[in-house]
């Protein structure tokens, strides 16, 4: 799926416009992200998810009820635990109308959610959305920390899904000390979360998303013969995008100046051209995945699982419990 880039806080109306374009060219999701449901994404999509988000934008009863699945954001990779904001001065007339604003108005991100303080608020939620919306999936995002005990307070919650965002969860705006140093990799986090799951019967009980660093078919492979249910991509996308209309930037110009919210050529793109390369890039991912699932003699991705993997290293065999690729010969 494609994963939450937020408008606004993240990247630009055209951009949000494409990736949605491009989830529906293969039949997949895209995700709202922090600044929740936005109606032209929502016309385009064939499957969208809609944040629900602690300043409540997009959050309208009559908004969540067009999600296709609607994912509570507690938390992320790089922005684990902080809040944000955006100042008026660097929102147009087009967010601020979206977001609800005043003008002269901060767009105010909050850290937490003020009736959500303990898994039985949760649980409460929970409910009260599943019943807004008539009954769709309902997720709980989080950023991986805590991997067990969170694990537990979802699972408590009754949500049919959560989604744990990895170290390397990409992010455009938040601090560097928790973009370098808060979180635990995507690799370690999925592997504790199945064994969590597996430990207490409640594998099947909810469905594992992850986030956090997948860039090709082969990270998503492995993800899924590690326990993983399905995975969101965004930067990888994001890129493939913009990526032939690089040459239109100015000399020492970055690939970001075309997608995010306040890149500097973001009049530059071609909505039309970069909805085409990002629904061919999701294709081929899909058409990669099928040839190595072919080459391993099986038919369909739920068949993956650890036996279909070797590790390198002694480390990686001890982290992920997939036995080594090579023999150990005693002296």
């Amino acid at each position: 799926m494609v994963a939450g880039m937020a408008y606004g806080a993240s990247v630009s109306l055209p951009v949000k416009i494409v990736m949605a374009r491009a989830s529906a060219a293969v039949g997949t999701a895209t995700n709202s992200g922090e600044s929740g449901f936005l109606q032209k994404e929502r016309d385009i999509a064939e499957l969208y998810v809609v944040q629900y988000n602690r300043a409540g934008w997009g959050n309208s009863p009559e908004e969540l009820q067009q999600a296709d699945m609607v994912e509570i954001k507690i938390g992320q990779g790089a922005s684990a635990g902080d809040g944000f904001t955006i100042g008026n001065k660097l929102i147009g007339d087009e967010l601020r109308k979206h977001l609800k604003l005043h003008e002269g108005q901060d767009a105010i991100m909050p850290t937490r959610f003020p009736d959500i303080n303990n898994r039985d608020d949760l649980k409460r939620k929970v409910d009260e959305l599943r019943e807004i919306t008539g009954g769709v999936p309902i997720a709980v995002k989080i950023a991986a920390g805590n991997i067990e005990q969170d694990l537990d307070t979802v699972l408590y919650s009754g949500a049919d899904a959560v989604v744990i965002d990895g170290a390397q969860g990409e992010t455009a705006g938040s601090p560097e000390i928790t973009i370098n140093n808060f979180g635990i990799p995507t690799l370690y986090a999925l592997v504790r979360a199945v064994e969590h799951l597996e430990k207490n019967n409640c594998r099947d009980k909810i469905s594992l998303i992850m986030t956090g660093g997948f860039r090709d078919s082969g990270d998503m492979l492995k993800a899924m013969a590690l326990g993983a249910d399905a995975f969101y991509i965004g930067y990888p996308v994001a890129i493939a995008a913009v990526y032939t209309q690089l040459n239109r930037l100015p000399a020492g110009a970055s690939p970001a100046d075309l997608y995010l919210y306040e890149g500097k050529h973001t009049e530059l793109l071609d909505i039309d051209e970069a909805a085409s390369c990002a629904g061919n890039f999701l294709k081929a991912l899909q058409e990669e995945i099928d040839i190595a699932v072919r080459c391993l003699g099986k038919t369909s991705v739920h068949q993956l699982n650890k036996d279909d993997l070797v590790a390198l290293t002694r480390e990686m065999a001890e982290i992920t419990g997939v036995r080594l690729g090579y023999n150990i010969h005693s002296v």
